[in-house]
């Protein structure tokens, strides 16, 4: 796969979890920050469907 294929399914990935997002009545920026820091704060990977648009809590 040549460099520039690869950027388009990256950003294909990216558009289809924003598009979740927006359908699951969340908005996304604060959906990416919150899920990134969970990442980083070392969220179990056990407990990745926490993660899923769907279950985000627009709260937090």
């Amino acid at each position: 796969m040549r460099f520039s294929e690869n950027v388009f399914t990256e950003w294909g990935h990216i558009a289809s979890l924003i598009e979740t997002c927006k359908l699951n009545g969340v908005e996304p920026y604060a959906y990416l920050k919150a899920t990134l820091e969970a990442i980083a704060n070392g969220h179990p990977a056990s407990r990745i469907d926490e993660l899923i648009p769907w279950n985000f809590d627009n709260a937090s």
